[in-house]
Parts: structure tokens; sequence; C-alpha cells
């Protein structure tokens, strides 16, 4: 009789798990420490980077030297900006001469900026300064506002330049260059020179100073040579006008000084309107010819002069 037998698998109990599922790590190594390295390292990147400051600095102050010596070889160029043409070429350079005598050659130099700045605003020619600064190519530039002659002004060493509000300007002049000079002048002033850039003093000045204001723009301006103010204000006589405009061959008798008329004298306007009828009889010449005019009433009064000549005291 056969023996029939059947096989069966038993779950093992306690059997061990996969070896991927439960792996045992491998013994761990010691780590490398870095510390040290990075420190070594970071000192040197600074000492590399300190080195390259330093390179920088000494070849860019070599650079400034270099460049502060080649300004330093070339005096400064100075320009006069809105120049006036009347200033001519000799003026401006004692401005420039001026701006030269305090201003250094480094260019890095404020304060001989700021002393060129003080020295032109001491200037007689110069009324305000606006602007003094260094640009490229080693050049000054100057921007002021210059006060302008309008007349001369008669002392016993010669003629002197004023500006509108009677402040003396540099420079002395005979009576031969006055017609080259183009401008009026002031005759009989009381009051001696100032100095310049003082204003000059007396109430015949600022008479003869309107009058310069009232007829600039006249179409007959220029033949006025002089404005005589001996008499201003009666001075010498109540009865004698005030003020006279010389002219080549003759003079007008004006009267008082503009804006400054009396209830007897006819005011600045009527007297323009009849010097341009004197001028308009007489081929322009509000002289008439050579002879004396007198406005000082409402008909201009005309008469012949046996002394025509002006010198450098009047008549």
């Amino acid at each position: 009789m056969g023996l029939f037998s059947r096989n069966k698998k038993h779950k093992r109990r306690g059997a061990p798990k996969r070896a991927w599922l439960k792996a045992k790590p491998a013994k761990d190594r010691p780590a490398r420490d870095l510390t040290g390295v990075w420190r070594v390292g970071r000192v040197g990147l600074w000492c590399a980077a300190l080195v390259a400051i330093a390179a920088g600095v000494w070849w860019g102050h070599r650079g400034l030297a270099d460049r502060i010596g080649a300004t330093r070889a070339a005096r400064p160029t100075v320009v006069l900006h809105d120049l006036p043409v009347w200033m001519g070429e000799q003026r401006a350079g004692v401005i420039k001469q001026l701006v030269l005598d305090h201003v250094g050659d480094n260019p890095m130099d404020s304060a001989s900026l700021e002393a060129a700045y003080v020295a032109l605003s001491n200037s007689p020619w110069i009324d305000k300064v606006d602007l003094v600064r260094r640009s490229g190519a080693g050049r000054v530039e100057v921007f002021v506002d210059y006060r302008t002659p309008v007349a001369l002004v008669e002392a016993k060493d010669g003629f002197h330049l004023v500006d509108a509000d009677g402040r003396r300007l540099p420079g002395v002049y005979p009576y031969a260059q006055l017609q080259a000079l183009g401008l009026p002048a002031i005759i009989g002033a009381q009051h001696a020179p100032p100095q310049e850039g003082k204003a000059w003093q007396g109430d015949d000045l600022r008479s003869g100073l309107t009058m310069v204001r009232t007829i600039t723009g006249q179409p007959w301006a220029p033949q006025v040579r002089a404005i005589d103010v001996k008499n201003d204000h009666g001075r010498n006589s109540s009865d004698r006008p005030h003020l006279l405009l010389i002219t080549r061959q003759g003079r007008v008798n004006w009267g008082r000084a503009p804006g400054d008329e009396g209830v007897n004298e006819p005011a600045t306007d009527r007297k323009l309107v009849m010097l341009a009828r004197v001028a308009d009889a007489y081929g322009g010449q509000i002289d008439a010819a050579g002879q004396v005019v007198d406005v000082r009433n409402d008909t201009p009064m005309i008469r012949p002069r046996t002394h025509v000549r002006y010198t450098a005291s009047g008549e």
C-alpha cells in the first residue's frame, strides 16, 4: 500500500526582512574639517584685495600728480564773458591780469578762485561779480557786470570817466582825446575827483548826469561836446541859465536841470521838441549853425555868438 505524503510550507517566524530595506549604514567616516582651510582662503582674498586697492590708489595719485604738473606748466587762460566792445583790449588786459595775480596754478585750489572773486569785486570797472570758475584746458571763466562810462568830468589834472551813477572809473584823459572817446564832458563841477570806484560828490555833477541821460538817444546827441554846470542851481547868477549844452561852434541855453524846471520854464519834453525844430530848420544842427539857442521860453530864441570856440574850461 502506497503511502501518500503532502509537503506544507510553514511560515518561519522571525524571518529577516529584505536586506535593502534594513541595511545597516556603513561605519561613519570622520568628516574632513574645512574650517581652517576656509579661514586661510578668506585671509588670502582680503590681502589680495588690499594690495589691488593700494596699487590703484598709487597709480591714481601718480596720474593726478602728472596731470597737475602738466597744468602747472602753463598759466591759466582767463576768459571774460560778455565783454563790452567799448572795454577794448587794453582795459580787458588789466582785468585779466588782476585775475592771474590771484589765481594759482593748482587746479584743485579753490581758495585762489575766492581771492580772485574778491579782487574783481573791488575793481572800479566792475559793478557785480556773478561767477569765477575753472573749466577744462586750464581756463578760468569770469562772469561780471561792468560799469559803463557815460561821460567825462573835468578836473585840474584832466578828464575822468564816470558811469551813470557818477562813480569814477580808471583813466585820466587830456582835452585832445575827448572827441575820440565819443562821450560828453561835464565841466564846471565844484568837487575834486574821488578815488577810483567811488561816487563823485556834488549836486552839480548829478545835474550834469541827468542832462546826459536826457539827451542820450537823441539823433543830435553827438553834437553836444560838453555840459556846463558852473551855474547849476544859479550858483553864480540866478538870471543866467543853470545848464549849457556846448556844441562845436555854438551852444544851447538849456536852463534848469531836467525835472527841476520852475513854473516859468518849459518842461523837458517841450525843450526837446524845440531843439528838434531848430535842427530841422538848420540842417540838423541844434545850435542853429553855430549860434546861441535859448529854450527857456515857450519859443526858442536864436542869436549870433561872437565867441564860438569851446575850450576845456568853457567860455
